[in-house]
């Protein structure tokens, strides 16, 4: 995996946020699988962006502080599913 943490420490601490705007995943398109992994990151885990369509996400460990469907505005997104995914505390 790729990791982008200044600490091993399971949580965000000060250290590890600074100078850090990481999305973990930036996806688009369509049929998408994203499944068991650790996702370390100190912004979105996941963000699909627009007009994306039958994707799923499931079994997945995070930092990260969200996981979003969409952007800013108006966005055209179908069948999006997460599940069992579990997000540390920040």
């Amino acid at each position: 995996g790729v990791l982008a943490r200044r600490t091993s420490k399971e949580e965000h601490t000060l250290e590890d946020m600074t100078a850090f705007n990481t999305d973990g995943f930036d996806v688009s398109g369509n049929n998408v699988h994203i499944h068991h992994c650790n996702i370390w990151c100190q912004d979105d885990a996941i963000t699909v962006k627009d007009t994306s369509s039958n994707m799923k996400f499931d079994h997945i460990n995070t930092s990260g502080i969200g996981l979003v469907i969409g952007s800013i505005g108006r966005s055209n997104n179908s069948n999006i599913t997460f599940s069992n995914i579990y997000m540390y505390k920040p």
